[in-house]
């Protein structure tokens, strides 16, 4: 596992260690609504079986499931193959991105990158925000009330009450 630099599901930049190289056969496609698709997997078109028959004909009319489940109309225009990486961040996580999407320890990093790049750091405060009492709901923040409000607010629950069930008069009359 070669060290690299990787963007995060957090899209933050960090360092990272490639765990598995693989290569991928992408298709590309333009639907029917004229938008195009150069990564779609082959067995994302539903009219053919492209895993055991190969890809279709240049040109050929498909249908395309989409990760939404709805089934679009396309034409198949030919390959993309794309070296995949398996990345594993320092918090355990792990990602497949393209080749060109991860960095070298000694590439230049594009400014946009550069502008993103994180280090990972410990989590001194782990109980604090992922703590068991936080998962099973048991402790809240407190409200506070905000100090240039202080003198409106009205703290008598008769108040309260009233206005509350006015509120629900009101919303009933016009039902």
């Amino acid at each position: 596992g070669k060290t690299v630099i990787s963007k995060h599901r957090n899209t933050r930049y960090y360092s990272c260690r490639v765990t598995k190289v693989a290569i991928q056969t992408f298709y590309k496609i333009v639907f029917d609504d004229g938008s195009f698709s150069s990564d779609t997997f082959p067995e994302d078109i539903v009219s053919r079986d492209c895993l055991k028959l190969g890809p279709p004909a240049e040109g050929e009319v498909v249908q395309v499931k989409w990760p939404d489940g709805i089934l679009y109309g396309a034409k198949y225009l030919g390959t993309n193959v794309d070296q995949m990486c398996q990345v594993e961040f320092e918090d355990g996580s792990q990602l497949t991105v393209k080749r060109e999407e991860i960095y070298t320890q000694d590439e230049e990093l594009p400014k946009r990158v550069k502008a993103r790049l994180s280090t990972a750091s410990a989590m001194k405060y782990e109980e604090t925000f992922y703590g068991e009492e936080l998962i099973q709901g048991e402790k809240k923040r407190q409200r506070l009330l905000n100090g240039r409000l202080k003198n409106e607010y009205v703290n008598e629950s008769g108040y309260r009450m009233f206005f509350m069930s006015s509120f629900q008069q009101k919303c009933q009359n016009r039902l």
